[in-house]
């Protein structure tokens, strides 16, 4: 048995938490983009309806962009929790490929190994002895 299973949770995790950066990044710039656009001139739509109009359209598109991100990167590290523990191969190869659009070098990694390893998943665990066996007893002398 190897641990590929194992080094394919572990980049699924490590790619949902680029996408969860990423989605923070995207925030990042739609509130910085408004600060400045206020800061450096607030009329420079010069109808404020039309000023809010374009911020609820920027907001539209980059806040989906994050929630996109958001949503894979979570994706991601519920994958690579779950590869970690062997369980669900299909939520786990779900998350190595969302975990593919959010880092693809870490992503496709995790693909290829969570696809090795499906026999690990869900395969039984030999059940430990009930009792522990006596110790030899020493021969007689």
């Amino acid at each position: 048995m190897t641990n590929h299973a194992k080094v394919g949770g572990v980049l699924s995790i490590v790619g949902g938490a680029f996408g969860i950066l990423e989605a923070l990044w995207v925030l990042f710039i739609i509130f910085f983009f408004q600060y400045m656009i206020n800061i450096t001139d607030p009329n420079a739509f010069g109808n404020p309806a039309e000023g809010q109009m374009f911020f609820n359209f920027f907001w539209l598109i980059y806040g989906g962009m994050a929630l996109f991100f958001a949503i894979l990167g979570i994706l991601g590290i519920i994958g690579g929790v779950y590869a970690l523990k062997r369980k669900a191969w299909g939520l786990t190869l779900t998350g190595a490929i969302a975990a593919t659009m959010t880092f693809f070098p870490c992503g496709i990694v995790a693909v290829i190994f969570t696809t090795m390893r499906r026999q690990e998943f869900n395969a039984p665990v030999a059940p430990l002895p009930a009792t522990v066996p006596p110790p030899p007893t020493p021969p007689a002398a």
